[in-house]
């Protein structure tokens, strides 16, 4: 399973919201989703088989602003002399013009070098690594060669002596993950709330589950926000709400944002009320009432949002958000692709080419290992059901492999 989900969240790396999901379904397997590490870590998603607990590394290329280049570099240096030691060692060793100020420091606030000190100190002491770096490069180029640059293994004592700075703290690293990487990973900002809220709160996961309610509360940490103007001048606002589950979007429209205006920004904890709707097959909430989230208020915050999910009455609702017709059925169709634990990586992209030929409306799941035990997994695919589409499939991973259920909505 491990192999398989760093397969996955490979085929997805280019779908931020997608990998939040599949991260979450990880932690659910227990397996650990790592940050990126200068010594495990390879250009992809890597499965971790050296430990007792599984676990999956970010990939380098996952980082922004570190290029191709640099990581093709400190991949190929690795393999041939090893591990990275400390921080001098691994300046000295990876030898790119593209190992600059921007990659370097990208490197260090999303903990790809955490294993060569604190990221506060490193951050502080980055002019002084380049200026480093700069000299041994002139020494080289002028025929100079020092004992350390000739046998770094000879364990010659290290010449970079950073200096001392403030730590960073652990929301600064929470949000340089975040620019970095598209998403949380060594920690949530949701998580110091997630238990004090989980009988009040619905997760957004769980929301795909639970069409036949029309009230609920979510909470989580503010990810996007979109402004836009509406036909007769007023603003309204689109925010994806992200708890450790995955994410979901608030529809604001504009009375309510008047009311609200202040809370809604990038980075900050909110809880929202609000009607579900699930036009175009999205389940979006049209936010009602919202409250930000802080450790002096959570509690009374918990009491006033859990008073019942009374009907909300004066909720906005949408022209283009119709109610369903009384009476009218909807069949609802699913494929299970079955998996087994091991194999090739590559049938994964091959999955998503023959799904992406063969676009519908049936939902396509994927379970790995026991057919009977294994856990589904859901995938963004929407596909046209049909016998090429059943021989396509099961020509990649085995006779009798592919399920396709319909049932009444």
């Amino acid at each position: 399973p491990t192999e398989f989900m760093a397969a996955l969240l490979t085929s997805e790396q280019h779908d931020t919201d997608r990998i939040a999901i599949l991260v979450g379904e990880c932690k659910q397997m227990g397996i650990e989703v790592l940050a990126p590490d200068i010594n495990e870590s390879y250009k992809q998603f890597t499965a971790v088989m050296d430990s007792s607990s599984p676990r999956i590394r970010f990939g380098l290329l996952a980082i922004k602003n570190v290029g191709e280049n640099v990581v093709r570099t400190i991949i190929a240096e690795r393999r041939k002399n090893g591990a990275y030691k400390n921080i001098e060692d691994f300046l000295m060793r990876v030898k790119t013009k593209d190992l600059n100020k921007k990659s370097l420091e990208s490197l260090i606030k999303c903990g790809a070098l955490d294993a060569f000190g604190e990221r506060g100190q490193m951050l502080e002491n980055i002019e002084k690594m380049l200026t480093f770096v700069r000299e041994r490069n002139e020494e080289g180029s002028n025929g100079q060669v020092n004992l350390f640059g000739l046998a770094p293994s000879l364990g010659s004592a290290p010449t970079l002596r950073l200096e001392e700075a403030p730590s960073a703290t652990e929301k600064q690293k929470l949000a340089w993950e975040k620019e970095l990487l598209g998403l949380y990973v060594s920690e949530h900002p949701f998580r110091v709330f997630e238990a004090r809220l989980k009988d009040v709160v619905t997760s957004s996961a769980r929301l795909q589950k639970k069409t036949g309610e029309r009230f609920f509360n979510v909470a989580g940490v503010v990810s996007q926000m979109k402004r836009i103007i509406t036909k007769k001048g007023e603003s309204m606002a689109f925010v994806r709400l992200e708890d450790t589950s995955g994410s979901v979007e608030i529809i604001i429209f504009p009375r309510t944002l008047k009311e609200t205006a202040g809370l809604w920004q990038e980075d900050r904890l909110l809880i929202v009320q609000g009607k579900l709707s699930e036009k175009d097959d999205e389940i979006k909430i049209l936010c009602h009432r919202a409250a930000e989230l802080t450790e002096g208020n959570v509690d009374a915050l918990r009491q006033i949002f859990g008073q019942g999910m009374e009907p909300v009455s004066d909720a906005p609702s949408s022209p283009s958000d119709p109610e369903p017709i009384a009476g009218e059925e909807k069949k609802e169709s699913f494929v299970c692709i079955s998996l087994p634990p091991s194999f090739d990586t590559r049938v994964v992209q091959k999955l998503k080419e023959v799904c992406s030929r063969n676009q519908g409306t049936s939902k396509v799941y994927l379970k790995i290992g026991d057919t009977k035990r294994g856990r589904k997994i859901e995938t963004n695919f929407l596909i046209d059901w049909n016998e090429e589409f059943r021989n396509n499939i099961e020509s990649l991973v085995g006779q009798n492999t592919v399920e396709f259920e319909s049932a009444e909505k």
